[in-house]
């Protein structure tokens, strides 16, 4: 197996400067000592065939800021950190008459996946236009709720509705802690409206 190999960019002001610090210090007779917090770094290893590889380990991975290797204080899997996840949910024609099925059936999925307090999860519903129904809330009933009161509509935007949420709403979040973005999609995957593509819409959600 490959030794995996992460660049730190964050630190490297940080490390430049707690050395400028010291060394004046040192010439000062007086000794300074600094903090610097944590960064957290999140990666997804795939193999030759984009496929995932799990059962990773920190011994595995290598870190280094400005080339130099950097020591793994923790290290976990993606199910220990917090979810934010998007219901994407398809209003359009094509499901009306399933419509209270893909109704019911995000609302029992988004009371399984989000856990309180950590995870949070929203709801973006699309036919022809794009709606955020609710914001990123832990709250399983107020999410319920905003699907519960939608309503069935025209075409079926699928490819702009995965690049909205990707752009607008995950990759806009800047959580001080690792989190797992997910965008779960409730719909007959048939598209016919877009001005995307398919091959842009899942660009933009990698």
């Amino acid at each position: 197996m490959k030794l995996i190999r992460l660049w730190v960019v964050p630190l490297a002001g940080l490390l430049a400067a707690a050395g400028e610090v010291r060394q004046g210090a040192a010439d000062e007779g007086a000794r300074i000592s600094l903090d610097v917090n944590r960064i957290a770094l999140v990666a997804s290893v795939t193999d030759s065939r984009g496929r995932f590889v799990s059962g990773l380990k920190a011994e595995d991975f290598e870190v280094l800021d400005n080339k130099r290797p950097q020591t793994i204080l923790s290290f976990g899997t993606s199910t220990d950190q917090p979810l934010r996840l998007v219901a994407l949910v398809d209003t359009s024609n094509s499901v009306r008459e399933r419509f209270r099925f893909v109704q019911e059936s995000s609302v029992e999925f988004l009371r399984r996946a989000v856990r309180f307090p950590n995870d949070q999860a929203m709801v973006v519903c699309f036919d022809t236009t794009i709606e955020a129904v609710s914001e990123f809330t832990h709250d399983t009933e107020e999410l319920a709720r905003a699907i519960r009161g939608l309503r069935p509509g025209r075409g079926t935007a699928l490819y702009d509705a995965i690049q909205y949420v990707s752009r607008e709403k995950l990759q806009k979040e800047r959580p001080s802690h690792g989190v797992r973005r997910v965008i779960v999609i409730v719909s007959d995957g048939i598209d016919t409206q877009s001005a995307s593509t398919r091959s842009f819409a899942l660009r933009a959600a990698q």
